[in-house]
């Protein structure tokens, strides 16, 4: 964990799960740790930890539920002593996993979790519901902006692209910006719903971001286009827009620490040795 002030680690675990570290805490994003969603989509790429190896998690985030985001079987096994973060509509559904503290947010909604953390859940355009059909009643969706050792980290969850980018920046602008690349094909479909390759570097302009780490790539397949092509397209887009520096393109296991103008790369490769 990084305790030196001002700098955060992040490490990527996989699909949309980050382990995000600072200030002597541990935040856990949208955790999906098993082998494969609702028993229909397999993991393709492992969990770059698994729940034993997991470290203790002070916060957990919810940002909406759909399966490959809130995956029941691996919240009922998380610590159940760690804040539970949603959506304002699953408080409810969620309230059945166990854990002692759940805390609903709507858009615009800020909370000092303790002294060192403070969250905002912030516009998102997606999908609200869990399933199809009339029986589909688990809604709610967010993003949210965590201030974290005098950064401020901008977590998407699942968005497609619109104006509420701008409006976060007006409003709270992040310094690091993590944002999902995939599952956009066919797109006349997933345009309504996710980011693009390049719609996800507009987006990190709209938020005049100082980072940009993109995820939801290389886990799971989704939608049509092949397991590597999002962070191939990401990195070609980067490169057409001069944004290369501030772009950083983590692999499943690496650990990202940033400070206020720089940032290093631990891989997983050797973290495991």
């Amino acid at each position: 964990m990084s305790d030196i002030e001002g700098t955060v680690s992040l490490t990527f675990i996989g699909h949309a799960t980050w382990l995000i570290e600072g200030n002597g805490l541990r935040i856990l994003t949208d955790p999906v740790l098993g082998w494969s969603i609702a028993g229909i989509y397999p993991r393709l790429t492992p969990p770059a930890l698994s729940l034993a190896e997991l470290p203790h998690t002070d916060v957990v985030l919810i940002s909406h539920p759909h399966y490959d985001h809130l995956d029941v079987p691996t919240l009922r096994q998380l610590d159940q002593n760690c804040k539970l973060v949603v959506p304002r509509g699953l408080e409810d559904f969620t309230s059945k996993f166990g854990f002692r503290e759940i805390i609903p947010l709507r858009t615009w909604d800020r909370i000092n979790i303790t002294d060192k953390l403070k969250i905002t859940a912030v516009p998102v355009r997606h999908a609200l519901m869990r399933g199809i059909g009339p029986g589909a009643t688990v809604r709610g969706a967010v993003s949210y902006v965590l201030e974290l050792a005098d950064h401020r980290i901008y977590f998407a969850g699942d968005t497609a692209y619109h104006k509420h980018f701008a409006s976060i920046r007006e409003k709270t602008r992040p310094d690091i910006a993590l944002l999902p690349i995939g599952a956009y094909r066919p797109w006349f479909i997933m345009r309504h719903f996710h980011l693009n390759p390049r719609l996800a570097i507009q987006a990190f302009l709209d938020l005049q971001a100082d980072w940009c780490l993109p995820y939801h790539w290389g886990t799971f397949v989704l939608s049509l286009e092949s397991l590597a092509e999002p962070i191939e397209l990401f990195k070609q887009e980067a490169l057409k827009k001069g944004l290369a520096e501030k772009i950083i393109c983590a692999q499943h296991g690496d650990t990202v620490i940033i400070d206020h103008t720089h940032f290093n790369v631990q891989s997983a490769f050797h973290q495991k040795t």
